[in-house]
């Protein structure tokens, strides 16, 4: 099983079996063809600061309470923006990808390509900041 260039692989601990399960979309086919490929991401392409590719991959996720439901919601870091995905507007059970359940989509700053994300409350005032390290 082959997952296309762009996609994430989600696993969820089974405590019947006390194993990881793969939960998240599979691709049955053996190799993944070009029509499988996300409209973003060409084919032996890497994601490069010159690229097309530059929203192709997953660079960083975290999780933390953004809206203020009290819920876990994510945030998955590409290259130029981050795409969270709100506990709330999804119901229980479905995993968070895919544009149906996008919360918000943010690009960074033209002078930042982010590379990783790290969730904290730098501030002490109780609500989580979001630190993105940049190249």
């Amino acid at each position: 099983k082959t997952r296309p260039l762009g996609t994430t692989a989600v696993y969820k601990f089974n405590t019947d079996t006390n194993q990881m399960e793969d939960i998240g979309k599979r691709y049955l086919n053996s190799i993944a063809t070009i029509e499988d490929q996300p409209p973003c991401c060409k084919p032996g392409k890497i994601d490069t600061f010159r690229s097309d590719n530059k929203n192709c991959y997953v660079r960083s996720t975290g999780s933390g309470d953004f809206d203020g439901d009290l819920l876990a919601d994510q945030v998955f870091l590409y290259s130029t923006k981050f795409v969270f995905y709100f506990s709330s507007d999804r119901p229980t059970g479905t995993l968070p990808f895919g544009g149906q359940w996008v919360g918000a989509e943010i690009y960074l700053p033209l002078y930042c390509h982010g590379k990783v994300l790290r969730i904290l409350d730098l501030d002490n005032d109780g609500k989580e900041e979001i630190v993105v390290g940049c190249y």
